[in-house]
């Protein structure tokens, strides 16, 4: 797939240039002019070559994924709602323990523990795990293709970048928030379930089903799940309330606010949220007075139940 890379100004393909303007906004896979490109924001650019080129080719995939319609994206307003606690992320850690240990020993017993604190997971809370699954998908497939091309530039980095994330899988503050590590995850299992020999459905086009939904019901007679200790939840209550005083600084911080009707875009890993109160760190579009108005920056965002509203704080600097 054809790639641009872009800065605040111009955007750069690989025979022309042109102004920026709003559809090059993260890195990611768009639509423009008529088919689907990846883009790369040359703020975030990579000193590496080969990494670049695997975030690129990760890119690229997306760009795939959309030509062929894939329909596991995650709703990521609702996202925004994953409900943070210590038994959910008890579980959660073991969880990626027990898959780091079935990639390590490729034991499909091992791999079938994994499966069987996911199963219960699902039934504790099938929100959260609904939206963990579909990430592992959309993205884990991403970072898989990634891996997979990172391994043919340089079978080093690609072991060193793995060892990284692997490393990340054991440290509680890696799953707050959710989202980044549910990519390390999904391609984690990809990865074991292509060492096991596990036959997945990776067609896109009409697949809606997930892979840990194909493998759960791979595997109906799995074992019970083992007890999990209590961890300490200081690192969730660290994690919300660091939300609440950056919440509260840009209001306070604010030069300008008014009232919008609808949340229509919004970057889901720079964006955060503790009840009606939204804190978006990269960008926010809304739709305000008939039409999509992007905010770039900090801005919070305050729901009201009543007026079905929501108040924007920002600074316009």
């Amino acid at each position: 797939f054809e790639f641009a890379l872009y800065n605040k100004k111009t955007v750069y393909f690989q025979t022309r240039s042109v102004n920026w303007n709003e559809h090059f906004i993260g890195n990611t896979a768009i639509e423009w002019e008529g088919k689907y490109i990846a883009i790369w924001n040359l703020e975030y650019i990579h000193d590496d070559l080969d990494v670049f080129t695997s975030k690129i080719i990760h890119e690229m995939f997306h760009a795939y994924q959309m030509t062929n319609q894939e329909s596991r994206f995650p709703n990521e307003i609702r996202g925004l709602d994953y409900d943070y606690h210590e038994e959910l992320l008890r579980y959660k850690l073991a969880e990626s323990k027990i898959l780091v240990q079935s990639y390590q020993s490729l034991s499909i017993e091992d791999f079938k523990c994994f499966l069987s604190l996911r199963k219960y997971r699902y039934k504790q809370n099938q929100n959260n795990i609904e939206y963990e699954s579909k990430i592992e998908c959309v993205e884990g497939c991403a970072v898989y293709v990634e891996w997979q091309a990172l391994k043919q530039l340089s079978e080093a980095k690609f072991q060193d970048g793995l060892e990284r994330e692997i490393n990340s899988l054991y440290d509680l503050k890696s799953y707050l928030p959710i989202r980044r590590i549910s990519y390390t995850i999904g391609a984690l299992y990809l990865l074991v379930s292509d060492a096991l020999e596990i036959d997945l459905d990776k067609t896109i086009l009409d697949n809606s089903t997930p892979f840990d939904i194909q493998l759960l019901n791979q595997f109906p007679s799995i074992p019970n799940i083992m007890k999990v200790e209590p961890i300490n939840p200081q690192p969730i209550l660290d994690y919300y309330q660091n939300i609440q005083l950056e919440i509260e600084e840009t209001i306070e911080k604010s030069s300008n606010h008014f009232i919008f009707e609808t949340i229509t875009g919004l970057d889901p890993m720079n964006t955060k949220k503790i009840e009606n109160q939204l804190l978006a760190s990269h960008f926010l579009r809304v739709h305000h007075q008939g039409k999509d108005r992007f905010i770039f920056g900090k801005s919070v965002a305050i729901y009201d139940e009543n007026t079905k509203q929501y108040q924007l704080y920002y600074d316009e600097s």
